[in-house]
């Protein structure tokens, strides 16, 4: 395992290398550095009863707060419990109260159920066993937030769970304490193709709300979906539009599955805008697994996209069976760079429980060659 000197070291002249022939070619800008962040990743180590979790996507409120969503979290309701003695709930969330993640304080919550710890979320279907939520994108939205969520169900494959369609709902009082929030469940119209709508990055722009989704097929394939801004806050998200080449289909006319804006995604991944070389950006792993963080640019959201390019090798143990997942980005956090997140598991359910530097949300700080305005 590298030294912390010899790793910053590397990270560098990888990066200084790959930004240099960018400018030969005239291909894409990348960032200048990358490099762990462990004082914010701190923040989600300071509150006893929440053990670790994966998932962290989140939504900036106007009042400063920010709301984070936690996929399977480790739940000890007294703080006095190890991970080993705590309760798995599907999801929970997080309220963090000031932007700058080294300082901020972390409140978390999740549901009840007979007195013990249960999904902040629970599915429509009322059967929790087999049925549950994992949080995809959220956006802010007219004063509630929007957020997309994975429908998962129990299954027999070696992970022992499959993806079974997409939900969303509409929080529509986000600056009241979670417990007090009036949550309301949305219809998500299924489509025939296998995308999981939402489960990567969801924005507003120009009066549309748009959420990117990814077939679940060996193809990975990453497709683009809108709807007007005015609809999704009214909660009605009963026409979305697909991006087809270069226009947009009602998804009720669609023949066929339009084109994809790139292969080999993942559900989750991160979307933000590089003001400095104007560009979008996505980071995402590559494939399974003990993987590096990628970057792919373009100078459109809609693409066209690059192919990925590694950018960051996340430091592990060297230890078998571990991975890394779940990219996510968060802009409007304070710092001189752009705040990302990607988490950590491994197969080995025993080492999960026992290790507890694994499954937390770990930040990283991805800098420019010019400073952000």
């Amino acid at each position: 395992m590298r030294t912390q000197n010899g790793f910053y070291k590397f990270a560098w002249v990888l990066l200084f290398a790959l930004v240099l022939a960018g400018c030969r070619t005239g291909g894409p800008v990348l960032p200048s550095l990358t490099a762990p962040w462990p004082a914010a990743s701190e923040m989600f180590l300071r509150d006893g009863a929440w053990r670790g979790g994966d998932g962290a996507s989140s939504v900036a409120l106007p009042d400063g707060k920010v709301i984070w969503f936690f996929g399977d979290s480790f739940v000890c309701p007294d703080s006095s419990c190890l991970r080993a003695d705590s309760v798995i709930v599907r999801n929970s969330v997080g309220v963090q109260a000031g932007r700058w993640p080294e300082t901020a304080s972390m409140s978390f919550y999740w549901g009840e159920d007979d007195g013990s710890p249960a999904a902040f979320f629970s599915d429509s279907s009322g059967n929790a066993k087999d049925f549950w939520l994992w949080p995809g994108g959220a956006v802010f939205l007219d004063g509630q937030v929007l957020l997309f969520l994975m429908r998962i169900k129990r299954d027999e494959n070696p992970l022992g769970f499959a993806v079974d369609g997409w939900s969303a709902l509409l929080v529509q009082n986000p600056s009241d304490p979670p417990p007090s929030w009036r949550i309301r469940l949305l219809d998500a119209p299924q489509n025939d193709f296998g995308v999981l709508v939402g489960s990567g990055p969801v924005f507003k722009r120009d009066n549309f709300v748009f959420a990117f989704g990814i077939s679940q097929d060996a193809q990975r394939a990453v497709h683009l979906v809108r709807w007007k801004a005015s609809d999704a806050a009214a909660g009605d998200l009963s026409a979305p539009m697909w991006r087809d080449d270069f226009s947009w289909t009602a998804q009720q006319e669609l023949k066929k599955l339009p084109n994809p804006l790139f292969e080999k995604g993942q559900n989750e991944f991160a979307l933000f805008y590089d003001e400095s070389a104007e560009q979008w950006v996505i980071l995402q792993t590559i494939g399974f697994g003990r993987s590096p963080i990628a970057a792919r640019t373009a100078k459109r959201f809609t693409g066209p996209w690059s192919d990925p390019v590694p950018v960051y090798a996340p430091p592990l143990p060297e230890s078998s069976g571990l991975l890394v997942y779940g990219v996510r980005a968060h802009p409007l956090l304070d710092g001189p760079c752009t705040a990302i997140t990607y988490c950590t598991n491994t197969m080995d359910f025993q080492s999960l429980v026992t290790n507890e530097n694994l499954y937390y949300p770990r930040f990283m700080r991805l800098c420019y060659p010019e400073p952000k305005h």
